[in-house]
């Protein structure tokens, strides 16, 4: 899909790091083909390409919504909102580009049941003034409570997050090695994983990119189980060597039980990575694509099956579950399938 250069697109963000969603599927995928501007509160924590704008307020909350309502009255294509901190700004917006006919549009992407209460308050207050309320999953969509659904009405949508395709490097040599790339907090269960390696074959290994409060624990954890050898902290590294070691890497696994849809398990295994996942209503809709996993339930005896189970399949059976899950990800889970659909809803304001 070409998308026209003249498509100007305002993306309201806290900031902009390696983890960014907002950034990394929604904005440097189409930094050559759409004017993009990106009003955040802080400073980037990554190097932007210059295609894409950015205006900060240096954490400064009055300059920043100042910044927002000067670029409000901008004609964009649409106004994208990804937080739910910013979205209480939402009658704001609404009220400076009144009659300039705007789309405002907001992304959740976790499922409601996961968001802190002051957040399900600011969403529900705001809903009234977003033209368009997108959910990243069926799964992010049925956890909306029926009054939620409600309030929204027409106005709550369902698109899929996609990949940045044209990011995943090539399939390298694999290695024996086990990937996970999260935020080391305790709703990402990593220490379910990490208990559950203690009889893992002996040839294979985890790698564990990401930081957070919980990685002292973890790391403990490892060491209390004896498994020095077995369990590599990375810490946090860039987007693009997270994606060349899942090239490199024969399993992704994920015990998260607080994701909208996975993009890293997207990622991983388009990069050639076997997903290994909690049983989880978004880890199912991964499956339900057509995208090869083992699903486990949240013990480590559960993972350590799974585990035995993926790492005994033949050469043969791997390549075939390789091959399906790439062409299913380029059909079905790219960031230009995505962006059709947003496009589309700026020709149908609520």
């Amino acid at each position: 899909m070409i998308i026209e250069k003249q498509t100007k697109v305002l993306r309201i963000l806290f900031s902009v790091s390696e983890l960014s969603g907002p950034y990394n599927q929604f904005s440097l995928p189409f930094s050559n083909s759409q004017s993009i501007l990106l009003e955040l509160l802080s400073a980037p924590k990554i190097d932007i390409p210059e295609t894409i704008k950015i205006d900060h307020a240096d954490n400064n909350w009055f300059k920043f919504i100042s910044n927002i309502v000067k670029a409000s009255l901008i004609h964009y294509r649409f106004i994208h909102i990804h937080h739910a901190n910013i979205a209480i700004l939402a009658p704001l917006i609404r009220l400076i580009t009144f009659g300039k006919n705007r789309t405002v549009i907001f992304t959740l992407g976790t499922c409601f049941n996961n968001l802190k209460l002051r957040h399900k308050i600011f969403l529900t207050l705001s809903i009234p003034f977003f033209t368009h309320f997108v959910c990243c999953s069926r799964a992010v969509r049925e956890s909306l409570p029926s009054w939620f659904s409600t309030i929204g009405g027409d106005r709550v949508e369902t698109i899929q997050h996609g990949i940045n395709l044209d990011r995943i490097p090539p399939e390298s040599h694999k290695k024996k090695q086990l990937v996970i790339a999260t935020r080391l907090i305790k709703e990402k269960n990593v220490d379910l994983v990490i208990s559950s390696l203690v009889n893992l074959h002996p040839d294979y290994k985890l790698l564990i990119a990401g930081d957070g409060k919980e990685k002292a624990s973890l790391i403990r954890l490892k060491d209390q189980l004896g498994l020095e050898k077995k369990v590599e902290f990375l810490g946090i590294i860039p987007r693009d060597s997270a994606l060349a070691l899942m090239s490199e890497s024969e399993f992704y696994i994920s015990a998260s039980n607080s994701d909208g849809m996975p993009i890293a398990v997207l990622e991983a295994a388009a990069a050639g990575c076997i997903p290994i996942l909690v049983d989880s209503t978004p880890h199912k809709e991964i499956g339900n694509i057509g995208i090869k996993t083992y699903l486990f339930e949240s013990n480590p005896e559960s993972i350590a099956k799974a585990l035995k189970d993926a790492i005994s399949m033949s050469q043969e059976e791997r390549r075939k579950v390789l091959y399906n899950n790439l062409q299913i990800i380029k059909n079905k889970c790219g960031t230009d399938t995505m962006m059709a659909k947003y496009l589309e809803l700026t020709e149908n304001k609520v």
